[in-house]
């Protein structure tokens, strides 16, 4: 998987914070045709999974292949609860508080991951980014991908 790490002061989201491009391991899983995949790479990401594993697990719940999926739906089958106090905000001023944990941002249309403090993604956000929902992983990894459907 390809990374391109960028200079986040200069996109107004501290010097403390790393923006992360990258495709979630969507190519190197054999995944160049999906597309509408915003919630499988955050999902990847933010649970320390890889691609095919996300995307298996998402489909198992209801994803279709190259469409996309309501995260609000799908998080709490996920393991991930919302934070309020971290919703409705202003990138630059949540990220602060996510120093430290797994998390998935939702603005509108599209779902990302933060990893202790690390902004993944497949383009670069500014710290304007309006955020509408964050949610965070709050159970264990493991027992996420034994349930069933």
């Amino acid at each position: 998987m390809s990374q391109f790490v960028y200079n986040n002061a200069a996109h107004g989201l501290g010097k403390n914070f790393r923006m992360i491009v990258d495709d979630g391991g969507r190519a190197a899983a054999g995944f160049t045709k999906e597309r509408a995949d915003c919630t499988v790479r955050a999902a990847a990401h933010a649970m320390g999974i890889d691609y095919a594993s996300a995307h298996a697990l998402l489909k198992k719940h209801g994803r279709k292949s190259k469409c996309g999926c309501k995260w609000k739906l799908m998080a709490p089958v996920l393991g991930f609860e919302i934070v309020p106090e971290l919703s409705c905000r202003q990138l630059k001023s949540i990220l602060p508080e996510m120093e430290h944990g797994r998390f998935v941002v939702r603005m509108a249309h599209h779902v990302f991951a933060v990893v202790d403090g690390n902004i993944y993604d497949h383009r670069i956000r500014g710290g304007g980014t309006r955020v509408l929902m964050t949610y965070r992983l709050v159970v264990p990894v493991a027992e996420v991908l034994a349930r069933k459907p």
